[in-house]
């Protein structure tokens, strides 16, 4: 749904995408994959495919409960956009990432009031992301947030977890991950899951100090990394 301003109110609900190549680009106040600027989305799933989806003025990917479980995902928010819509968002795989618009520096993975500088407690708790998998590359002046306020996901085990960029030695193209594993076995899902091409993948894990080991066809990579809520983005070089 979308149109002007005062009619964009269209409904968009049960999206469910499996596989294939879409590019998803809006009109006016409407959310590329997702609702109209005044109404809700409900119900989308994807499983799979290699999805562009670019917002105008508005959502990359929009919606509430939004779940993504597979799939190569690139996601622009407009003028006044996230990439992706924080509303009850799990990831539980793929390779996602998510660019904010430029326009007071949004988050990539947001909701709330984009003129917003300090969220209070109850509006953080309506982030409600979880993360149980997947690179996640979310691009703004912060990560995840409320507006343009800081905040943090959870696993599915209600764990803060912060961003841990990692970078695996030796590799020039984009390549599958086949498993991760780590020293105080987290589930980390890894389905439809890539690096980029210098050998980078954006985690998010709880904090701590752990081994990892993570498998792709040809190698398995293994480092001790710190993950820290304070020092988020640290390069750990996995030989």
């Amino acid at each position: 749904g979308y149109g002007y301003w005062y009619a964009a109110n269209g409904a968009a609900n049960n999206i469910i995408i499996n596989s294939g190549t879409i590019i998803a680009r809006t009109g006016n106040n409407g959310d590329a994959i997702g609702p109209g600027l005044r109404n809700q989305a409900n119900n989308i799933v994807i499983n799979g495919g290699n999805i562009t989806a670019i917002g105008s003025n508005s959502n990359g990917i929009g919606g509430t409960g939004t779940i993504i479980n597979g799939g190569v995902i690139t996601a622009s928010g407009g003028e006044y956009g996230y990439g992706i819509k924080a509303d009850g968002l799990i990831i539980n795989g793929g390779t996602v990432i998510a660019q904010a618009s430029s326009h007071n520096q949004m988050p990539g993975i947001g909701t709330g009031s984009y003129t917003t500088d300090e969220a209070t407690e109850e509006q953080l708790a309506t982030i409600k992301v979880v993360v149980n998998g997947g690179s996640v590359l979310s691009k703004g002046n912060v990560d995840i947030g409320y507006g343009v306020t800081k905040a943090y996901a959870k696993n599915t085990n209600g764990e803060t977890i912060y961003l841990t960029k990692i970078k695996l030695n030796n590799i020039t193209s984009a390549t599958k991950i086949e498993s991760i594993t780590t020293s105080d076995n987290i589930e980390y899902k890894t389905n439809d899951m890539y690096t980029g091409t210098e050998g980078d993948l954006y985690l998010y894990i709880p904090e701590g100090t752990r081994t990892i080991n993570i498998e792709t066809a040809d190698k398995t990579y293994s480092a001790q990394i710190v993950t820290s809520k304070d020092n988020e983005q640290t390069v750990n070089t996995l030989d």
